[in-house]
């Protein structure tokens, strides 16, 4: 299991948790963690930046980006 912090460069990160309806808004030199086992929606403005740094073993972090066998 993986998890990452992302710290605002400039513009803004819109994050919606699992269940939650309101976004939470970070700014520059803002930081969010998304723990293993969570799930989050991301919206990156057009003039964000940000830097993400990850542990763990990163594809348990990405499972929707390869397919399974069925």
């Amino acid at each position: 299991m993986s998890g990452f912090w992302d710290t605002v460069i400039d513009g803004e990160i819109w994050h919606y948790g699992e269940g939650q309806f309101e976004k939470s808004v970070y700014k520059p030199g803002d930081r969010n963690y998304v723990g293993p086992g969570q799930a989050r929606a991301m919206k990156f403005t057009d003039d964000a930046w940000a830097v993400e740094y990850a542990r763990g073993f990163i594809p348990t972090a990405c499972r929707s980006a390869w397919p399974t066998r069925s």
